[in-house]
């Protein structure tokens, strides 16, 4: 049997155990390094991989951020991100409501990790704008 003409969701299962699920920056390059890959391979794998790419986020600059949720937005997709690993210097109100925004969109949101966040103290009570259903687990701050 080809490995294409299995179900939708057993081919998604298969793809999301061969790719890294975590934080880390290497893991996290070699996940959408594959995930970019699969997405060429055909149109039914795009379907499966192009939102796992959504899954787990990493960056260092509030642009990058911006774009990715601009992407959300204009695909429609609500409900995709996990885990935020925000890395750097996103002390300005602008970055502030940047964060605002990431937790509207984002229920499903369970790890944020902010490393070397800070220049100066930031208020985090936009953090409490997490949906009541948020399952938060983690929040790191490191300096």
């Amino acid at each position: 049997m080809p490995l294409l003409s299995l179900p939708t969701e057993i081919l998604r299962q298969i793809v999301q155990f061969s790719v890294p699920s975590t934080l880390a920056v290497s893991s996290y390059l070699e996940r959408q390094a594959t995930l970019c890959a699969l997405c060429y391979v055909c149109r039914r794998l795009l379907s499966i991989a192009q939102p796992l790419l959504f899954e787990i986020l990493f960056t260092p600059w509030p642009e990058t951020l911006v774009k990715i949720l601009d992407a959300l937005d204009s695909k429609g997709w609500t409900n995709l991100i996990r885990q935020v690993g925000l890395q750097g210097q996103f002390m300005d109100p602008c970055e502030t409501k940047l964060l605002a925004r990431l937790t509207k969109n984002s229920p499903s949101l369970h790890t944020l990790a902010l490393d070397n966040f800070f220049n100066s103290e930031v208020d985090l009570t936009i953090l409490q704008s997490f949906p009541s259903s948020s399952l938060l687990t983690q929040l790191r701050v490191d300096d």
